[in-house]
């Protein structure tokens, strides 16, 4: 018998979010160079799960669109 153990994460906080936005608005980071892929919601299996699983893949943030 096989067994699969997922478990999952969350590390954000309120507070960080809104440190983000901060910096964003205010210009002191670029979020661009952040995000290295943007899949559509049909593709998160393929694409999105298969690169969060790969070891070798260089994307730092994928965001997901509707």
């Amino acid at each position: 018998m096989n067994q699969i153990r997922i478990q999952a994460v969350w590390s954000y906080t309120k507070e960080n979010f809104k440190n983000a936005i901060d910096l964003i608005v205010k210009k002191m980071i670029d979020p661009e160079p952040i995000v290295t892929k943007i899949i559509s919601l049909d593709d998160i299996v393929e694409e999105g799960f298969e690169c969060a699983i790969n070891l070798e893949t260089t994307d730092i943030k994928i965001l997901v669109e509707p």
